[in-house]
């Protein structure tokens, strides 16, 4: 795959806003994206592409890279990075009988989230 090539253009569609359906003058705006999502390796051939290295070893570093922010993550830290900022959430609801037992995965989620 040659380098891939960005517009850096955002093509942004208007929907109804259901959160108020007694007005009829009011939208959300949402991102339209690209129909085919683009993968690591497609990722990775770009960068071997500009590079000058081979895709290979460029998505191996990657999957080392992607690896290390998981675990750092996952041990609580938030990872600031040039292109993202990841952190750990969690969201649920516990009672009080709850709170010294392990943790119920059905009732409280634990995840990475990417803030904008």
């Amino acid at each position: 795959m040659a380098q891939l090539k960005y517009a850096l253009d955002l093509n942004l569609k208007a929907y109804p806003n259901e959160l108020t359906p007694d007005v009829d003058n009011d939208y959300t705006v949402k991102v339209h994206t690209q129909s085919t999502p683009l993968t690591q390796e497609d990722i990775a051939a770009s960068v071997a592409d500009r590079l000058g290295e081979e895709p290979a070893r460029v998505k191996s570093i990657i999957e080392i890279f992607m690896e290390e922010v998981s675990l750092a993550v996952a041990s609580g830290y938030c990872v600031s990075a040039d292109a993202f900022y990841a952190r750990p959430v969690a969201s649920g609801v516990v009672t009080d009988d709850e709170l010294s037992q392990a943790v119920d995965r059905e009732q409280v989620k634990v995840y990475l989230t990417l803030p904008a």
